[in-house]
């Protein structure tokens, strides 16, 4: 079975904004999961990146309804929701991780999938290397 992969909001926003950014590795990775239909995305990250915008620490091209609807079909992802096993597993994570709720959700969904996460968050690999979630890092 493929190794499914869950995307950081900042490889996600930079995935379809700068993918010149995403380093050769993560472009294989993603393309192939991408083919595989296993490239995710948590819900949390569409909701990270509006309140992004609307604080005025990103800027898009277009209204964030259109920019996300674009940015979905664009990077080939899936979405997974926010449900209550996430929710609750959010809330549980062992070891030593921030406190940040999006992180904590994000991390939870890729314990949830098995899925390794592409990420650049420090905190995040930290986390991983204890040996909690699967994580790579460029």
């Amino acid at each position: 079975m493929p190794q499914s992969y869950l995307l950081d909001t900042s490889v996600w926003f930079w995935q379809v904004t700068r993918p010149d950014r995403l380093p050769e590795k993560w472009k294989e990775t993603i393309q192939q999961a991408e083919k595989e239909r296993t490239l995710y995305l948590s819900v949390a990250s569409i909701w990270e990146i509006a309140n992004l915008e609307v604080a005025g620490k990103i800027k898009l091209n277009t209204s964030i309804l259109e920019w996300n609807s674009t940015a979905l079909v664009h990077s080939g992802v899936q979405v997974i929701d926010f449900n209550p096993a996430i929710a609750i597993a959010s809330t549980r994570i062992p070891g030593n991780l921030h406190p940040d709720p999006v992180d904590r959700i994000i991390v939870a969904t890729a314990q949830s999938l098995n899925a390794v996460l592409l990420t650049e968050d420090i905190r995040i690999r930290d986390y991983a290397a204890q040996g909690y979630v699967m994580a790579e890092a460029a």
